[in-house]
This record gives structure tokens, C-alpha cells and sequence, in this order.
């Protein structure tokens, strides 16, 4: 198949080894698709839906999306190097294993995902909610979770540097566990 720069309203089933780099998408529906042999460097998705597809041990390096939907996508090991996010949903989606490294989110929401082992480094989070992501064992490293909710996600085993915790938002269970990466002993006498 031979593309354009610009993809416009397409409902698009399969893709396999395709260069897809430097490439723009507007108002199209990825469905089941496998990204994983794709080429997506620089590229731009706008008002796209990614339903049911696989985005595992993909690169995704310079690349923009906004007012994305990721549904029901598995994102296991994959890598998403200085990604720009902005009025995204991510819904059900697998990012165990997964790297975000200079990533900068606005008005993004995660909702029931998983991250285990996620590894999350310089990161910008600017009107982020997170309901219900699983972060157990994940690395959140220099990236500030300041005024963000954490109450319902399930932060058990995370390792981070301090500054991720600073004001960050918690239930009490929670702060018990976040304590101890304190080194703070509590005692119940």
C-alpha cells in the first residue's frame, strides 16, 4: 500500500511492516491492528481511536496525540520517547513493561490500566487523572505526581526517586506503605 503524508477519516484493519514515519492521521479508527513492525516516528494523530490493538515492543519516539482514544490496547514493553499527550483517553489498556521517558500529558485520563513494571522517567503531567491504574512495581523516576489523585491506583512495590511524592495525593493505607520508602518504621502498640 502506498501512502500519503496525511491519512483522513479511514477505518484501518491491518497494517503490517509498514513506514508509517513523519506521517499525520486525522479522525481515523485503528481497529485490532498490530503496530508492532511499524515505523512511527514524528508521527501526528488527531481525534484517532485505537481499539483492541496491539502496540507491544513498538517504538513510539516524537510522536504527538490529541484527543486520542486507546481502548482495550495492549501496550506491554513498549516505548514512548518524548510523546506529547493532550485531551487523551486510555481505557483498559495493558502498559505493563512499558517505558515513558519524556512525556509530557495534558488533560489525559487513565482509566482501569495496567503498569506494572512501567518505567516512568521526566515526565510532565499537567491535568492527569489516574482511577483504578495498577502501577505495582513500576519506576517512576524525576517525574512529579504533585496534585494528582492517586487514591484509587494500586502503588504497591513502586521504587521512585522522593520528588515523584511531593504533594501527591493518597489514602491513608496508601501513606503507610509510601512511609516506608522513607525508612520510616510504624509501630501499632
Amino acid at each position: 500500500m502506498i501512502w500519503e503524508e496525511q491519512i483522513c477519516n479511514q477505518t484501518l484493519k491491518q497494517l503490517d511492516q509498514t513506514n508509517l514515519s513523519g506521517m499525520e492521521f486525522n479522525h481515523c479508527i485503528f481497529e485490532n491492528i498490530t503496530f508492532e513492525t511499524c515505523h512511527l516516528e514524528k508521527t501526528k494523530w488527531n481525534q484517532c481511536k485505537f481499539i483492541n490493538c496491539d502496540l507491544s515492543n513498538s517504538k513510539w519516539e516524537n510522536v504527538c496525540f490529541y484527543d486520542c482514544l486507546l481502548e482495550s490496547c495492549k501496550c506491554q514493553g513498549t516505548d514512548f520517547w518524548d510523546t506529547f499527550w493532550k485531551n487523551c483517553k486510555l481505557t483498559d489498556c495493558n502498559f505493563n513493561y512499558a517505558t515513558l521517558v519524556n512525556n509530557e500529558m495534558r488533560n489525559t485520563t487513565w482509566i482501569h490500566c495496567n503498569c506494572k513494571e512501567t518505567k516512568i522517567q521526566t515526565c510532565i503531567w499537567k491535568q492527569v487523572t489516574f482511577d483504578q491504574v495498577s502501577f505495582q512495581n513500576a519506576e517512576w523516576i524525576s517525574t512529579s505526581y504533585a496534585s494528582i489523585d492517586m487514591t484509587t491506583c494500586n502503588l504497591s512495590g513502586i521504587h521512585v526517586t522522593l520528588d515523584c511524592l511531593e504533594d501527591m495525593i493518597v489514602s491513608p493505607i496508601q501513606a503507610c506503605e509510601l512511609s516506608k520508602l522513607l525508612g520510616i518504621q510504624i509501630q501499632d502498640k
